[in-house]
């Protein structure tokens, strides 16, 4: 992507690169990669450590999440995603509302290939309501239409190795956060 940004003439030499360049570039793909690195940064010892450092950085992560604009489906389910995390770090899980902790259960439940990256992070989320829960993507994602037959570059074992790694970042990270909040 960066070599088709500063090469206009491979562009407009090719239709259908341009047509892919134009595509990608509608996407909040950066934005959303922005501000999760962000939201990293509320997990590092000195923020967790200055407590005004930290709810500045939250008000601004907020900010910023909620002037993202509408994009594709996959692209507002990261930033319901993340307006949720965001809320469950500032007012706890009790506050969430009945339509957040069902939108949470509802996009866990769903196929990674239809509703994106945000599946991952609702199932590491929703893992504090419902410990213990699995995830079967090829059975999900069959009922739904998306057929596949488990062989392929990523096995399901690969898929649950990375599940379960992205459920300990995020469990590691709501420690660290619950040991430092009074």
């Amino acid at each position: 992507m960066k070599w088709l940004r500063r090469d206009s003439v491979a562009r407009a030499t090719y239709p259908l690169l341009n047509a892919f360049y134009a595509n990608q570039e509608s996407l909040l793909t950066d934005e959303i990669r922005t501000l999760d690195a962000n939201m990293d940064f509320l997990c590092q010892e000195n923020t967790l450590n200055d407590s005004s450092m930290f709810q500045n950085q939250i008000q601004e992560l907020s900010q910023d999440n909620t002037a993202l604009p509408v994009g594709r489906l996959f692209e507002n389910y990261e930033k319901d995603l993340n307006r949720i995390y965001l809320d469950v770090l500032t007012q706890g899980w009790q506050d969430l509302s009945t339509a957040d902790l069902e939108q949470l259960e509802e996009l866990a439940l769903s196929c990674p290939f239809v509703n994106g990256s945000a599946v991952y992070k609702a199932r590491s989320l929703f893992s504090h309501i419902q410990p213990g829960i699995s995830y079967n993507d090829l059975e999900i994602c069959n009922a739904v239409g998306v057929y596949k037959n488990g062989i392929g570059t990523t096995s399901i074992v690969d898929r649950i190795s990375e599940d379960l790694q992205v459920f300990i970042y995020l469990t590691q990270q709501m420690n660290k956060l619950k040991s430092i909040q009074p």
